[in-house]
């Protein structure tokens, strides 16, 4: 049964899944970045990025020096953040101290319990039994990153990933998922996340730390 390291009496807790940020792009804070491992697999640079890596923790590290107002980019996936030493609210200081800018936090919470039920969930959606300010739903099966289903909430649904929101446009997504069946596993894993982005995150941010 995989935790993700998380200690026992804490599995059930709601906890952070993902953080994205940026900081201001200096010799220092590029030193300072490590902190977070080092290079494991360079990568090509993106979206006015020229150096990109993978570091030893699983973290992605952007940067281009020659135009430093893109700042210094670092995004910790769940297997990152697991990785560190430093407990959340630490990673979070260590960017406000640097100028850090959230750009994207995931909060999550996983039921083992049998609380949450896939296809009833999907149900309620079909039969316009949910309250909600969302108005748009889209559905993934499996390990196929394609929308197989999209449109307004009321209409039918099938698959095993559920979005709520705009997957281009909106500030905060809401996605519900067989995690057990991601990850391969016979017991109940159901995962409900929250995700922040753009404005959101530094208010979200504050708030956890």
């Amino acid at each position: 049964m995989n935790f993700q390291n998380r200690k026992i009496e804490n599995i059930e807790k709601p906890f952070c899944d993902w953080l994205s940020f940026t900081i201001n792009l200096t010799e220092e804070n590029l030193r300072d970045s490590l902190i977070f491992g080092e290079p494991s697999q360079i990568l090509k640079g993106y979206s006015g990025y020229n150096q990109a890596y993978i570091s030893s923790s699983g973290a992605l590290i952007d940067y281009n020096k020659e135009n430093p107002q893109l700042r210094l980019y670092i995004s910790l996936s769940s297997k990152a953040l697991y990785s560190q030493t430093m407990s959340l609210e630490n990673i979070i200081q260590w960017a406000i101290e640097r100028g850090g800018k959230f750009t994207r936090i995931d909060l999550a919470k996983d039921d083992y319990k049998e609380i949450l039920n896939i296809e009833e969930i999907y149900n309620k959606i079909k039969n316009a039994e949910i309250t909600t300010r969302f108005r748009n739903y889209s559905v993934y099966s499996g390990e196929i990153y394609s929308a197989i289903e999209s449109g307004k909430i009321g209409s039918t649904v099938s698959g095993k990933t559920i979005y709520l929101g705009n997957l281009k446009d909106s500030n905060t997504l809401v996605r519900i998922y067989d995690k057990g069946a991601k990850e391969k596993v016979k017991h109940h894993w159901i995962r409900v996340e929250y995700q922040f982005r753009r404005k959101l995150p530094i208010n979200i941010a504050i708030l956890l730390f």
